[in-house]
């Protein structure tokens, strides 16, 4: 089928984030897959690394969507999340309501920054919030309300998992998860502080209610054929293997994610490809993060294996820059032309690879991801061995 109009915007918004953020490919394409699965996400990573921001700069495109943010901690209660009690209406009728307007509960999308530093207090209703989109009233009995929210955003530099039942039950209902550091390469940093960041010109953006309606009536209609399912089994066991044992519940909400990718990707059909977004959604702990990837993107696609095995040679040349810093000029200027070298070269099989993907009709993200890493690599050399200047390593 011809790509979707909201497919088309969503990719070029994923394109114009990226342009605006070093070492954030993988993060910007696990939020825009979240929302398209109507899902919540999590990003893990220390402070002053951009969530907050980079979340913006990708929910603040879906216009006419109202939008919420809250930064959590183990004093602030719920009510700073989902609305204050309507105390004189309590007094008055007996009533026992929030006042809702301008909170998560009347939000279709919301951010909450470190949640892994939420009230005890909260994590009940918020899971009701998150879980069946309801919220609880007591009107003389119990009730409940549907509510607007499509997806939330959250954000910590700790996991919440074991804080308490509730944050464990809240964990299990983030279906994507990425995990986001400081600048790992010099010249990407040198760049950071050397150059100052330029707009989109013209930015791209998706009317809520066309958003809603790929979400709601087009993605879920995204065929899963059997060569699908056998891939998912495979990856359940090779997971079973390494000890990763993810929930009958979230291997069922992966479904949705493996549809929202052939929907980016502009197929009605989800191929074996598409399960390479499943390295966002399989681990529960970041010792698990690189055998997921790994088994997910083998699984998916074999041209894969290709680009890990670049990615591992471009970490090999990373610790030779390291371990020449305080060495002479002329020692590290010459590593530096052999690294310039190796790095073409692993950028030209990186574009053959490329090349094939889109000759098959293949997912190109993660190569995307790779070509990203050699750009930042580049730098690095640049900066690092060859003693550039960092405000002009960006030209």
């Amino acid at each position: 089928m011809s790509k979707h109009p909201v497919a088309q915007a969503l990719t070029r918004i994923q394109n114009e984030v990226n342009s605006q953020y070093f070492e954030r490919r993988a993060c910007i394409e696990a939020v825009i897959l979240a929302v398209l699965a109507k899902q919540h996400a999590y990003i893990l990573g220390p402070p002053g690394t951009g969530k907050s921001e980079m979340t913006r700069a990708i929910l603040e495109r879906f216009t006419s969507a109202v939008y919420f943010e809250q930064l959590l901690s183990k004093t602030r209660p719920d009510q700073a999340v989902l609305g204050p009690y309507d105390l004189p209406l309590l007094r008055e009728k007996g009533d026992f309501k929030r006042k809702i307007d301008g909170y998560l509960l009347t939000a279709h999308f919301a951010f909450l920054d470190e949640i892994g530093k939420m009230s005890p207090t909260m994590g009940h209703d918020l899971l009701a919030a998150l879980n069946e989109r309801v919220r609880h009233e007591v009107n003389g009995g119990h009730s409940t309300h549907k509510i607007p929210l499509h997806t939330v955003i959250t954000a910590s530099n700790e996991l919440i998992v074991g804080e308490s039942d509730d944050a464990a039950a809240t964990w299990d209902r983030l279906l994507v998860r990425v995990v986001v550091d400081y600048l790992a390469e010099p010249g990407n940093f040198a760049s950071l502080v050397g150059e100052d960041t330029v707009p989109v010109a013209n930015p791209t953006t998706v009317d809520y209610a066309d958003l809603l309606d790929a979400v709601d009536n087009v993605v879920p209609q995204v065929k899963t054929p059997v060569d699908v399912i056998e891939a998912f089994v495979n990856l359940r066991a090779s997971l079973d293997g390494e000890g990763i044992r993810p929930s009958d519940r979230r291997w069922r909400q992966c479904r949705r994610l493996v549809q929202a990718s052939a929907f980016l990707n502009g197929r009605d059909t989800a191929e074996v490809d598409d399960l390479g977004v499943l390295r966002f959604a399989l681990w529960d702990s970041p010792e698990q993060i690189n055998p997921v990837e790994r088994a997910t993107l083998k699984i998916s696609n074999p041209l894969n294996e290709k680009i890990l095995q670049v990615q591992d040679d471009a970490s090999g040349i990373r610790k030779e820059i390291a371990a020449r810093k305080g060495k002479s000029l002329a020692d590290r200027a010459g590593y530096g032309s052999e690294a310039m070298g190796k790095v073409t070269q692993l950028n030209s099989e990186l574009q053959k690879i490329k090349q094939e993907c889109l000759s098959t009709g293949r997912s190109v993200s993660k190569v995307e991801e790779a070509l990203d890493d050699l750009k930042g690599l580049k730098r690095s050399i640049l900066v690092e061995c060859l003693e550039m200047d960092p405000g002009t390593v960006g030209e």
